[in-house]
């Protein structure tokens, strides 16, 4: 596997032995972990975000997306990130 950068929406790719070719991976997921936030929704609810900062994720400001897994601290939407991203203001 690895993360096909060339375009500006990168993509998860996977080589698939029957097509010969690489294959595109979706839905891929981001864990958004703020202390709490899971205590306020649950798997099906579908939330809109304001105050990403990071040009990977901006793409969920405004945009209403699904609550697709959640813990205590977390909740998982789909979405694409290359690595590990902080953000210490509030979103």
């Amino acid at each position: 596997m690895w993360i096909d950068t060339s375009q500006a929406t990168h993509v998860l790719k996977q080589y698939s032995e029957t097509n010969s070719m690489w294959t595109t991976i979706s839905p891929t997921y981001v864990r958004i972990h703020i202390e709490g936030i899971g205590k306020n929704f649950e798997v099906g609810d579908g939330v809109s975000m304001m105050g990403i900062q990071n040009e990977q994720l901006s793409h969920l400001n405004g945009n209403h997306t699904v609550v697709c897994g959640k813990g205590e601290n977390y909740i998982m939407v789909e979405g694409m990130v290359d690595g590990r991203v902080y953000q210490n203001l509030p979103i």
